[in-house]
């Protein structure tokens, strides 16, 4: 499996609402796909290969009700960085997804705060 919509079958549950998808290799969402996981609230994609911001994108669209979502430990979060700017971008890699997924109330086991992203 390296693709989200590898699990597209799941659709069907309706009442799924938690999906963990931990150590999958999963790194990419098919562009073709148009299944949408519209019970969905908690995602677990950590340990996984994610190394685009195409990925993350592609989440609200096919998440429109995500709350929840783990996605450290991936090459987008984890990519090579010396140690003193491990810290500035692991803040500024969080802000811009929690800036790309509008929904989410927690982000890797943190709660995402109205002063760290202001509801109109």
């Amino acid at each position: 499996m390296t693709s989200f919509h590898d699990v597209a079958a799941i659709v069907k549950f309706t009442k799924l609402h938690t999906l963990i998808l931990k150590n999958n290799a999963i790194a990419n969402i098919s562009p073709n796909s148009m299944a949408r996981f519209n019970a969905l609230r908690s995602v677990d994609l950590a340990f996984n290969a994610v190394k685009s911001w195409d990925f993350v994108d592609r989440l609200s669209e096919i998440l429109p009700n995500l709350e929840v979502l783990r996605l450290s430990h991936n090459p987008l979060y984890d990519g090579p960085r010396k140690d003193e700017a491990k810290q500035a971008a692991a803040d500024v890699i969080y802000m811009l997804t929690v800036a790309r997924v509008g929904t989410l109330k927690q982000l890797n086991y943190s709660e995402v705060t109205e002063v760290q992203y202001p509801i109109p």
